[in-house]
């Protein structure tokens, strides 16, 4: 798995240097501009999920998935090395911007509320998790070209959710989870990461059964 990881790193940090540059600036955004920042934060987070795919579709045009049937890695660690790519790459970008905003609290106290901070990337991780929940399985299944037409429907739909999310950040932010179901903000990445699971046990169903 780690090897796996690192492979992944290496295309990324080759082929896609500037999105990584990107999502760094857009989580430091805060610090400059509490509106705009925020919205771009919500995308850097984004980011860091669509990245994974885009790996995918390096190693499907290089036959990547046909030389790894060779190796000594299982189709499940293909599929799990995604998974984990993901999850720590919106971790990352997630304590990122965490960081940033509590920074700008203490340069400027009273101009950030921790807790609406908190409370909102409870929300944005969720969204991001859920988006990659939802377009492994299909892209595992079809390919990244054969599911590209469902991966931008997806990602609009949830761009604008993102956006209009931070259209809302704030003290709605705080109170946006029991506005919604009448549950804690907190349970939405927790729910969300149960749904990432199911997601990873699908994807490794699904991809077994693809002609590489």
């Amino acid at each position: 798995m780690k090897g796996l990881l690192l492979k992944d790193w290496f295309v990324l940090w080759k082929q896609c240097k500037w999105m990584l540059f990107l999502v760094i600036l857009y989580t430091l955004l805060p610090l400059v501009s509490d509106g705009a920042g925020t919205f771009l934060a919500c995308f850097s987070v984004l980011f860091m999920a669509i990245l994974p795919i885009t790996v995918l579709g390096f190693d499907e045009r290089s036959k990547w998935e046909r030389y790894a049937a060779a190796l000594p890695v299982s189709r499940d660690d293909l599929v799990l090395s995604k998974y984990l790519l993901a999850l720590l790459g919106m971790i990352g970008a997630a304590l990122l911007y965490l960081l940033s905003s509590l920074v700008l609290s203490a340069v400027r106290p009273g101009s950030v509320s921790p807790q609406e901070t908190v409370s909102f990337l409870c929300l944005l991780f969720a969204g991001a998790l859920a988006f990659d929940a939802v377009n492994f399985p299909i892209i595992f299944r079809l390919g990244v070209e054969k599911g590209r037409l469902w991966f931008f429907l997806i990602a609009a739909l949830f761009g604008g959710a993102i956006g209009a999310a931070s259209a809302v950040a704030g003290d709605a932010a705080v109170s946006l989870g029991q506005a919604l179901l009448g549950v804690p903000v907190w349970a939405f990445p927790l729910a969300a990461l149960a749904v990432f699971g199911l997601s990873a046990w699908l994807s490794c169903r699904l991809y077994a059964r693809r002609d590489l």
